[in-house]
Order: structure tokens, then sequence, then C-alpha cells
């Protein structure tokens, strides 16, 4: 688990804490744009951004105002409205109420919807009464196409999930130095990874004929394609533009230079628009030790043995100095394979 949730354990795990109520939630589930149905190919020189980045404004915003069949104004009573505002186990709860159930891939599931949707849930000290609705109980089966498409291996077994091991989780929460012997996995994600959702026969078959959730349409931002390129160099500033409104910003930009760093180097170069490897060479002299290691050990993949020298000379940090030593000998051994 995150910072985040290891901070609220108490709030997410009896939800009652969160007003002191002894009856706390309504729920409700909203669908947004249905992705393709077959999974794109993905581009080496744009990367690949999970398609919830996509949505705009970032769901974070929004709360959860409108979502249920008692409207606030109805209900004498407390009701902070609550989306993810605050850590919870909502997908859990959800099961419960009978909105869906939890896959083989963790997710939850809604039959007819599938697993790309956004839950909202309204906690409040009002008496609501009980619905009469019983969990769904799991309906994966025999089915285990999540688990074989996971490209990190990160399901220890049917329901489990090693998030040390997540794409959506290296990319997009671990701050520090992603472990080398993932890194080749991790091809060309950049921002969060859609394949076990992509695969699922139950995503493959919801229509997407639902209205999506007021602020969750999808937009022609420039996140559906930065290049790699540009996404390495980023500055503060375009850093700023590309992630307002969406949750990319859940990303620091010294991690989406380091992600794009990687997925240059497990594309052979073809991230790059121009020479191969050129924005990894700026990179590293950028003032983020994370970026300089990822640069190096892409810059090691692509058998660029001058330029790791010339920035092992210059480089003070031990940890980046052993990542650039470390490129140099892949180098060395591509450049002896290729001869």
């Amino acid at each position: 688990p995150t910072r985040h949730f290891m901070k609220s354990a108490k709030l997410w795990s009896v939800p009652a804490t969160l007003m002191k109520m002894s009856t706390p939630s309504a729920y409700s589930v909203s669908d947004w744009p249905r992705p393709p149905v077959d999974r794109p190919s993905v581009s080496p020189v744009l990367g690949s951004i999970e398609k919830y980045a996509h949505s705009s404004p970032a769901v974070e915003r929004k709360g959860a105002r409108g979502t249920t069949t008692h409207r606030p104004a109805e209900i004498s009573a407390r009701h902070p409205d609550s989306l993810v505002l605050s850590a919870k186990l909502e997908r859990d709860l959800a099961e419960r109420a009978g909105i869906g159930f939890i896959g083989k891939n963790t997710m939850l599931i809604s039959p007819g919807l599938g697993s790309y949707t956004v839950l909202g849930e309204l906690f409040t000290t009002a008496e609501l009464a009980a619905t009469d609705t019983a969990p769904i109980g799991d309906r994966c089966g025999e089915c285990r196409a999540c688990l074989d498409a996971c490209p990190t291996q990160a399901f220890v077994a049917p329901y489990v999930l090693d998030a040390r091991r997540c794409i959506s989780y290296l990319t997009i929460e671990h701050r520090t130095a992603i472990e080398p012997s993932i890194r080749g996995d991790l091809g060309q994600h950049v921002f969060g990874c859609d394949v076990c959702q992509e695969v699922c026969p139950y995503n493959r078959r919801a229509p997407g004929r639902h209205q999506p959730f007021p602020g969750l349409e999808a937009t022609n931002s420039p996140r559906r394609g930065p290049s790699l390129d540009a996404l390495v160099s980023l500055r503060s500033g375009d850093y700023r533009r590309l992630t307002r409104g969406s949750s990319m910003a859940r990303a620091r930009r010294g991690m989406l230079r380091r992600n794009s760093a990687l997925a240059i180097g497990n594309g052979n170069g073809n991230g790059s628009k121009g020479d191969a490897g050129a924005s990894l060479v700026e990179a590293l002299s950028s003032d983020d030790s994370i970026v300089r290691g990822a640069a190096a050990w892409a810059l090691g993949r692509l058998g660029r043995i001058g330029a790791l020298g010339q920035a092992l000379a210059n480089e003070t940090d031990p940890e980046v100095r052993i990542e650039i030593a470390n490129a140099m000998e892949q180098a060395s051994s591509k450049s002896e394979r290729e001869r």
C-alpha cells in the first residue's frame, strides 16, 4: 500500500470513522468513455499512457456530487462528498453493495460496464434504508487472460497483485529508481498500464453506450501523444500544461522523465525522432539523479558507450556512477554481439 493509504488505515478500513457514524454510505457507479475494444498498437515514439488519464478534468476534483438518489438538500444530516477526496476501500465496499465483483486482476468488474468505471459514494449520518442487493459473486470462472497478459507478471496468484511489480504502481507512485531487473518489462509505458483490463472479456463485451459522468468526457489534449523525446526533456512549464486537470499530475516531473527514458531504451532508440538517444544524452546532465540513472540505463541499451564514458567522468553521485558503469558494460556487450 502507498503512504497515502497507510496514513489513513483506520479511516478506510472502518468507513464509519469518517464521520463517527453508524450508517455509512450510498454507492453508485459511472461509466467513462469506452476505449477501443482491440488494444491499440503502442508507438515507440509516443509511448503509452493509461486511458483514464485522457479524461478531463481530474475526477478527484469532482467529488460525488449528483451521483446518488438522495440529493443533499433532501437529507437532514451531514454528508461530505467523497470520491477519491479521502482514502477508503471503496472497491471492496462496492462489491458488498452488489455493484460488481472483484476479478482475478483485482479490479472491480460490473457486468455490462466492465472495469472502466468510476465509483462514487456518499457518506452520511442519515439513516438510509438498506437495499436487498446481494453481492454478485465471482464470475471470472476459468479465465486467466489478465494473469497471462501482465507484462511484468505482477499477479502472484489469481486475485493477488504484487504492487512492486505492477507497471501502474511503478510509473505513477514509485518515487525512486526502478529496479534494473524489471525495467525491460515496462516496455513503452510512461504512465500507468491498462493491459489487464484490455484483455478482460467483460471489457470487450461492454458496449460503451452509457453516458459518462459529467467531466469524464475524453479530450484531445497533448496527453494523447506526447513524444518520448519531449517527455525526457520535459520542462516545468510543459509539465504543468501536460498534467493540468489530469491524473497524470500524480507522477512528478522527474518520474515522467525517468519513465520516458526507460521507454526509449526499451524501444531500442525508436523513441527518438532524430538522433537515437540525443534526449537521453542531454538527460545525463539533469539535476535529478533518478533521471540521470534512467538515461544511463537506456543509453546502455542503445550501445552509446562514448556518451556514457563522458558522463562517468563528470558524475559525482555514487549510485548514478554505478548505473553508468553498469550501462557501459551493457553497451560493450551489445557492441560485441553486433560485430
